[in-house]
């Protein structure tokens, strides 16, 4: 259910041309088919929806840090919060609103670039409903993300913020792409204190390579997502009540 601060934040964000996201994938998703076109003489849908999927995660966090930013730590900098704490609005239904909103048009724009996607799917690949499950991993990732990165502008500074995102990130990427052995006893407690970026790759590797999904698997992310975000909300919710601002 909406309240107020998620309807908010979702028409501010609409306003801020928050369809920017879609409007850039847009873009790439053209010029990734001109470009494997040229490299060979038939259309090779695997690196096609590879290169689109990576490019995707990428430009999504980069929106999300933005949109975070401008939503929570403008809102902190500028000390607009206090019109919203006078009017007896708690912090913590505060940021449990912003995650809300923020969520939501996310889940929009990814809901209309995979309608995009699953269309190129049924004519590049036939038509696979493994690929719904991509769509929900997709959403599950990011909802994970909304809620670490807009803790940190919740808690820190804005510069603070942002250094804090960007690094929490890509060092997940750099770390699960490193094939160094050294870095095996890393990779599994960083697992588990941030989102492991394989963990729901898993989902697009099998459905690119053509593996069975199971459902089972699904259900597992599912509730390991909603689990961690709730912790992790309820974590900084703590110190959050704790800030002077």
């Amino acid at each position: 259910m909406l309240d107020t601060i998620s309807k908010y934040t979702f028409i501010s964000l609409f306003k801020k041309k928050s369809y920017s996201l879609i409007v850039f994938f847009l873009l790439f998703n053209l010029l990734s088919y001109i470009y494997i076109n040229t490299l060979s003489e038939h259309f090779v849908w695997e690196i096609f929806i590879g290169i689109n999927l990576s490019f995707l995660s990428f430009l999504v966090f980069f929106f999300l840090v933005l949109w975070i930013y401008s939503e929570i730590g403008v809102d902190l900098k500028e000390k607009r919060i206090y019109l919203l704490l006078g009017r007896g609005i708690s912090k913590q239904k505060y940021f449990i609103g912003k995650i809300k909103g923020i969520f939501l048009t996310l889940s929009l724009n990814l809901l209309i670039i995979f309608l995009l996607l699953f269309f190129e799917s049924v004519v590049f690949d036939g038509l696979k409903l493994a690929f719904i499950y991509v769509f929900i991993s997709y959403l599950l990732k990011f909802f994970v993300w909304i809620s670490i990165i807009s803790g940190i502008f919740l808690v820190f500074s804005f510069i603070k913020g942002f250094f804090l995102s960007y690094f929490l990130f890509f060092y997940t990427v750099v770390l699960n792409i490193s094939t160094n052995t050294q870095y095996i006893f890393l990779k599994k407690i960083s697992g588990f204190l941030i989102p492991d970026s394989n963990f729901y790759s898993e989902i697009i590797r099998a459905y690119i390579s053509g593996k069975h999904i199971p459902f089972t698997y699904i259900i597992y992310i599912l509730i390991f997502s909603f689990l961690y975000s709730f912790l992790i909300i309820n974590i900084f919710s703590y110190f959050f009540e704790r800030k002077e601002i």
